[in-house]
């Protein structure tokens, strides 16, 4: 037991607000004691049992204080998880279905009985991140459920390199109006309607550029992360294709190898685990599995057309969602190794709409069949791509039924630019193929993929 005497970082919360309940052994107060200051100084309502009056029956408070709370934060070290309390805390939060994030605040192994619970519970590995990554990745996962800061994590300054800042943003740095609607707690962005000219003339299925009109509809800011996609399993039982049917292919540093065990939960090798990558976008999954997820969110997959119209962020014939600059630093994941490692949603810099990797995270599902010739037919308004599937040659090979995949991954940086397509077959899965949602402004109710 440590004996550190620290001061109380501040009153346990009593009100009727959104707040976190902090779990941790008493032993670790000397470490955990600045970390529940710090998050009261970022304007965060904190309950912790130091808070509980004389006479009051320990466990009935606790419980109560559980259930009461938008979320449960537990700080784990080695005191933690041999501290029955700690243990009955995070037992009874996950049997009441309360959202729980894990703060390591060393790196640890969890004994059997906590992996089993909370082995796809989000952690956040403070003890290897700056606190600047910590404070940013805990903000973002806390406004998930809700709980929001009156003082956000202020960004990073970006670089003076034009190139690797954010684009251009709306007038004044204003965002769009957002909404946050459906079980998966996204906040979504309204892309207003109006024309913009997509294509190019750099690939041939990419001509003609042609002015396009698109009604208003809401995006999700982020790709779909495997926290999201971790909710809407527990909330329906659903099994992906790649759990279904042989697993998914992963890299082991020679080549693309199968694995039946490789899948969204086990997203980069066999005997993966997505318990450190819940920030990052899922993966593994087929065009059928992010059309489930989307009609359980009351959400889509976004037509081609409103896929690049977001992706432009509103500029008018710029190569990339932040300009003409070729791709480097922040503006996108660039990595261009070919080899395919997503990072974690957000890591680089917002377009114009304050939509996060537009470019070079993973590709994403569309809804549209895929033609190499649609550009010269398509519809003016609201372009949903062929009605029916298209068989086509692509070099030597005839393809049959693609699906539109948009964003670029990060293996080539031609790939990255807003105009970019690629064809996958709706009945695979990759670890570098992912997708985002979509909310049509006249439907307030289920949103279908068809």
């Amino acid at each position: 037991m440590s004996n550190v005497r620290v001061p109380r970082p501040c009153d346990a919360y009593s009100g009727k607000e959104l707040f976190l309940f902090v779990s941790y052994a008493h032993a670790d107060a000397d470490r955990v004691y600045p970390e529940i200051k710090t998050l009261f100084d970022q304007g965060y309502r904190i309950w912790f049992d130091e808070g509980i009056d004389p006479g009051n029956e320990w466990p009935d408070v606790i419980a109560r204080a559980i259930d009461g709370s938008a979320i449960v934060v537990v700080f784990i070290a080695q005191n933690a998880i041999q501290s029955p309390n700690v243990s009955n805390e995070i037992h009874f939060a996950l049997n009441h279905r309360k959202p729980l994030v894990a703060v390591h605040l060393e790196e640890i192994s969890l004994p059997p009985s906590l992996e089993l619970r909370m082995g796809n519970i989000q952690a956040v590995m403070k003890w290897n991140m700056s606190e600047h990554d910590y404070l940013r990745k805990m903000s973002r996962c806390l406004e998930k459920w809700g709980v929001q800061s009156v003082q956000p994590v202020a960004p990073e300054p970006p670089p003076r390199d034009p190139a690797s800042s954010a684009s251009p943003p709306a007038p004044k740095n204003e965002w769009p109006p957002t909404i946050r609607p459906g079980p998966d707690g996204e906040e979504m962005s309204l892309i207003p309607a109006g024309e913009f000219l997509m294509g190019s003339n750099e690939d041939d299925d990419e001509k003609p550029p042609h002015n396009v009109d698109v009604d208003a509809f809401y995006v999700d800011k982020h790709e779909v992360t495997n926290q999201r996609f971790d909710r809407f399993v527990k909330a329906t039982g659903f099994r992906t294709e790649a759990e279904q049917d042989g697993g998914g292919f992963f890299w082991d540093g020679t080549g693309w190898k199968r694995d039946e065990s490789v899948n969204w939960q086990s997203p980069l090798h066999p005997g993966d685990s997505i318990r450190d990558k819940m920030e990052l976008p899922v993966v593994h999954v087929s065009w059928e599995d992010a059309v489930a997820f989307c009609r359980w969110s009351g959400k889509r997959l976004p037509t081609e057309a409103e896929w690049e119209k977001a992706a432009r962020g509103g500029l008018s014939g710029k190569k990339y969602p932040w300009g003409d600059e070729k791709p480097t630093g922040k503006a996108c994941d660039e990595d261009c190794s070919g080899v395919i490692r997503p990072k974690d949603v957000g890591s680089s810099a917002p377009n114009g709409y304050g939509l996060f990797d537009m470019a070079g995270n993973v590709w994403e599902w569309c809804s549209d069949w895929y033609d190499p010739d649609y550009y010269k037919r398509s519809v003016a308004a609201n372009p949903k791509g062929p009605e029916e599937p298209i068989r086509f040659k692509h070099f030597d090979t005839w393809v049959e039924a693609a699906r539109v995949v948009r964003g670029g991954s990060s293996t080539q940086r031609r790939l990255l630019r807003c105009a970019s397509r690629l064809h996958i077959l709706p009945s695979v899965w990759y670890s570098f193929l992912g997708f985002r949602c979509v909310r049509s402004i006249r439907c307030e109710s289920t949103e279908r993929s068809e």
